[in-house]
């Protein structure tokens, strides 16, 4: 696998659905139209920016926490 770095607190998506999430704003600054520029979970097909040029994915996952009584 090629090299890659975390952007994620670079980038602003929007919502995920099933496999794919919409980019809002790549870390280039590039805003394109809602769901015109989709980043999928495969990370052998990265999504290029048509601005910048750079390739991404995504990862999803869900976290769930228990709220614990104070002592």
């Amino acid at each position: 696998m090629a090299p890659q770095r975390d952007v994620t607190d670079l980038m602003v998506l929007g919502p995920v659905d099933d496999e794919c999430v919409p980019v809002l704003r790549c870390l280039c600054g590039y805003e394109p139209a809602e769901w015109t520029m989709v980043l999928s979970i495969y990370h052998d097909q990265p999504s290029p920016c048509p601005q910048c040029g750079r390739r991404f994915y995504v990862r999803i996952g869900v976290q769930t926490y228990e709220v614990l009584d104070g002592e």
